[in-house]
């Protein structure tokens, strides 16, 4: 009876944690990216400097300080 409670051994939970680790890596890499990807896009381009794109420059940026603290 009790030996259909664990139905899965160690070796594929630490197998699933990697797999799970790597995808939230993966994915953190590419919002780490595309932030800093427009923050450089936003002062680079001096039709791009409006208030507006300022304000969505500083959200990109503390969203990256965001990403890489935690």
């Amino acid at each position: 009876m009790y030996d259909r409670l664990f139905l899965f051994d160690a070796s594929s939970y630490i197998f699933a944690s990697k797999c799970l680790y790597t995808i939230l890596v993966v994915i953190a890499s590419f919002g780490v990216f595309g932030n800093l990807l427009l923050f450089f896009i936003i002062v680079r381009s001096k039709s791009l400097r409006s208030p507006c794109n300022t304000l969505i420059a500083s959200c990109a940026i503390f969203d990256v300080l965001h990403q890489v603290i935690l």
